[in-house]
């Protein structure tokens, strides 16, 4: 089989994973057919009448196009595996990480999604980063706060709608890309595929921990082990495949090694949504505050990436020293001494889960400056040339 030329595996992952590495690698030419045929079915909609399908379909209601109702069905079903209790402890450690989790969330799972020279192309089509920088990450810590809550996968929580509704969302990013020519599967793969997908689901769950315990929070095994499940939940809906689920620390930090053995080095693209991400606060300042604190955010952006993602990406990613990184040891045993007093004891660990949600609301309020995440269909990829969607 002849894998896109984007997959490009190190001796080390190929030397312990073996046959394993091509087996990842052909997840690059597989999508989502369930969410694609919902998206075709849609296709002769416009406007207002195609939003109220999608609302029925995510009420559980028949719309009455198959796709569509092949996929509400699907996602109204949850697999028996799925244990929500279990998801929602993996939640509430996202929830109480509070300013240091958005802080992961930003510099380490964002950045490195951005390194990948290959999974980072559809975002750079459609241009949202660079061009509305905190919108673009309110939505995303709306979606992540959303799925975190108490019966977050659940039909009816929003958690459940935001999911169904990106989703949507990437499979008709996917139908507009592969309808161009400046689309290249021979060198990314097909848009959005299985093992994009799949990435993403890690970044959230598994790779957002193990940033969480270099800022120095304590997380169990256990709570290591719930935001796993829950980001194997929350992947299921997105139309991973169960193969590519991990449902344990163990397999999603293999599974995560053989993606970064094989994605080869951060390009131009990788570069320019690392300064759009890092540069926002001096970017989108307004206020005269903003404007002072600005500079010094980025220095401290600069210091986290280096933390977070390391040295030697950070350095593909060219990205400049900050002398801010010769305080971060000092805050790491700082937060692993709050982390560990707080946990202590039931009501530190109530107050630090309320701390932590505050956080997270008023983070995403001002990102999305009063407006709300609405996840909708993009009609067109401004960087396809203005093409607008198929119908």
């Amino acid at each position: 089989m002849e894998f896109p030329t984007r997959h490009q595996p190190t001796e080390a992952v190929r030397a312990r994973y073996g046959d394993r590495v091509d087996r990842a690698a052909s997840f690059l030419l597989r999508t989502d057919p369930l969410g694609d045929a919902a998206i075709e079915s849609l296709a002769h909609l416009k406007g207002a009448e195609r939003e109220a399908a999608i609302d029925r379909a995510i009420a559980g209601e028949r719309t009455g196009l198959s796709g569509l109702d092949s996929l509400a069905a699907l996602l109204h079903a949850r697999p028996f595996w799925l244990d929500v209790a279990r998801a929602e402890r993996g939640g509430a450690l996202i929830r109480r990480s509070g300013f240091f989790g958005g802080v992961v969330l930003g510099f380490k799972s964002l950045m490195s999604a951005y390194c990948a020279p290959g999974g980072n192309k559809p975002l750079m089509f459609t241009a949202r980063l660079e061009e509305d920088t905190q919108r673009r990450l309110g939505e995303t810590g709306r979606f992540m706060d959303a799925v975190c809550q108490p019966g977050g996968l659940l039909p009816g929580s929003p958690g459940f709608r935001a999911t169904f509704r990106v989703r949507l969302v990437h499979a008709q990013v996917r139908r507009m890309l592969l309808r161009s020519e400046k689309w290249h599967t021979d060198r990314w793969g097909l848009p959005i595929n299985q093992f994009d997908m799949c990435a993403t689901a890690l970044l959230f769950g598994h790779v957002l921990v193990e940033g969480l315990r270099q800022l120095g929070f304590r997380v169990s095994q256990e709570e290591h082990s719930a935001a796993v499940h829950l980001w194997r939940g929350v992947g299921w809906q997105l139309g991973v495949e169960e193969e590519l689920l991990p449902a344990t620390p163990e397999e999603a930090s293999a599974l995560w090694e053989i993606i970064g053995g094989t994605q080869g080095l951060p390009d131009e693209d990788s570069r320019r949504l690392a300064r759009a991400l890092i540069e926002g606060p001096v970017r989108d300042a307004r206020t005269p505050f903003q404007k002072r604190v600005g500079p010094l955010a980025v220095q401290l952006n600069l210091a986290f990436t280096r933390l977070l993602v390391g040295p030697a990406l950070s350095d593909a990613l060219q990205l400049p020293k900050s002398p801010a990184r010769l305080a971060l040891p000092v805050l790491r045993r700082v937060i692993s001494a709050a982390d560990a007093a707080v946990q202590a004891t039931p009501l530190g660990r109530e107050a630090a889960l309320r701390a932590g949600q505050q956080y997270w609301d008023v983070a995403v309020e001002t990102s999305l400056q009063g407006s709300e995440a609405l996840f909708d269909l993009p009609s067109l990829l401004p960087r396809l040339g203005g093409q607008r969607a198929a119908r």
